[in-house]
């Protein structure tokens, strides 16, 4: 692999043992750039936190997790120090910290180890993360470009902004439909609850009551009891190859994000899904910002909407012209396989890596 050269013109990274440690069920982040650091000629170690924090599902098992807590973290780090000294791993990679100690990144920093951290979430108060930890990182990608200034603003640090991606094993066409009777659903969205998200959705099925819509995920029938869009919960979270088919089977798929959310009041102007449609060759309305405009073109590829009345004229536009959404379909997935994929996004990372090595 070493001195080969890469699509863009850039010598290809020097082969390397690399950990990477996260969350590993299908369509994870952790699997995919696994898999994408593999395709660019390294070995890789996959360390799943779930082996070793499980996710307790019953009221006995989260009583015996919190007991168990510190030995469970221990039992994790250990394993994570041990694997890094025997198979001599050139890099530490993990997907947002989940359980990684301080000592362990320290220990791993002292030993030569290139500590690297990618961060996908909007804000940093989620159980186990913890902001001190991630600075201890030699490098910190993070898919959220204000999280730049307020990192070099707030600790004097850089970071790299590292858009999310589609992992090309799961988001892919699997099925794809050519007549417009064949699809499932003339409306979909699929995402986790929030009171932003409440409101847009609200608007649509209050527009559209006689079309098929989806609203697909975690605590929606919570959340939506007693509303409008409570007959149109679908079901639960849906991943995987399940969550491309619901994307492929949808004439129109919806993409809006949490809204402001945490201490600094951020939000996302683009999240995982913004790559999962197009590469699963879905229709995609998206919410309109700068930064989906710099990585779609409007109207050519995509569509986009501001407000609830925008919305709702644009998805009756797209269901009465399905020549068009194909042929924007077609296009938007060019644009996205496999410039959009979490093998681009590791290669981008073992390319920042390299050239930090090679100057220090």
């Amino acid at each position: 692999v070493a001195n080969q050269m890469i699509g863009d013109g850039r010598k290809a990274s020097a082969h390397k043992r690399i950990v990477v440690a996260g969350e590993f069920w299908h369509g994870a982040p952790a699997k995919g750039f696994a898999s994408g650091f593999r395709a660019l000629g390294h070995d890789v170690v996959e360390i799943d936190v779930n082996h070793f924090l499980p996710l307790p599902r019953t009221t006995a098992l989260r009583i015996t997790s919190r007991l168990l807590a510190r030995q469970f973290t221990k039992n994790y780090n250990d394993f994570i120090l041990s694997v890094c000294r025997t198979k001599n791993i050139d890099v530490f990679f993990q997907i947002k910290g989940n359980g990684v100690s301080h000592i362990a990144i320290d220990l791993l920093n002292k030993i030569g180890v290139s500590t690297a951290l990618f961060y996908p979430d909007v804000d940093f108060d989620h159980p186990g993360v913890n902001l001190e930890k991630i600075l201890l990182n030699k490098y910190i990608f993070s898919a959220k470009q204000f999280h730049k200034p307020f990192f070099q603003e707030t600790y004097g640090r850089e970071i790299v902004h590292l858009n999310h991606g589609y992992s090309p094993a799961v988001h892919r066409p699997h099925s794809p439909l050519l007549n417009d009777s064949d699809f499932e659903w003339d409306i979909s969205y699929v995402g986790n609850p929030s009171l932003y998200k409440l409101e847009w959705l609200i608007d649509v099925v209050t527009a559209f009551p006689d079309k098929r819509i989806a609203i697909i995920g975690n605590n929606w029938r919570e959340m939506g009891e007693g509303t409008p869009i409570a007959p149109y919960i679908a079901h639960s979270a849906t991943t995987g190859d399940a969550l491309a088919q619901v994307i492929e089977s949808s004439k129109i798929n919806l993409a809006f994000h949490y809204g402001p959310a945490g201490t600094h009041g951020w939000q996302d102007t683009v999240s995982a899904r913004t790559f999962q449609i197009p590469a699963v060759r879905g229709f995609m309305l998206h919410v309109d910002s700068a930064e989906i405009r710099d990585l779609y073109a409007v109207t050519d590829e995509i569509d986009v909407f501001e407000t609830p009345e925008e919305l709702n004229e644009k998805i009756a536009y797209y269901l009465d012209n399905p020549m068009i959404r194909q042929r924007m379909n077609q296009r938007a997935y060019e644009r996205c396989v496999p410039a959009y994929s979490l093998d681009s996004r590791a290669r981008e990372i073992m390319a920042h890596i390299d050239d930090a090595s090679s100057n220090d």
